[in-house]
């Protein structure tokens, strides 16, 4: 998983993107209906907290692999 951050506790839409196997296209729309939770920057892209990144995972039961988790600490 490609991981290009603004600090240690966010991950951008392409992150998940590659994650859940989906376009930027599906995580927008996620962010949109309020499934997951993101901050806006100036420049309008998104910044998802990993915390908030976990628990979406966890609501919509997609398994967290090993090397997501040690990334994301």
């Amino acid at each position: 998983m490609r991981k290009k951050v603004i600090d240690q506790n966010s991950v951008t839409i392409h992150d998940i993107a590659g994650y859940c196997m989906v376009s930027t296209a599906t995580v927008r729309r996620w962010i949109h209906k309020g499934q997951l939770h993101a901050i806006t920057l100036p420049s309008g892209r998104f910044r998802i907290n990993t915390d908030d990144f976990k628990e979406f995972l966890a609501d919509f039961h997609i398994p967290i692999s090993g090397e997501l988790v040690s990334e994301l600490k």
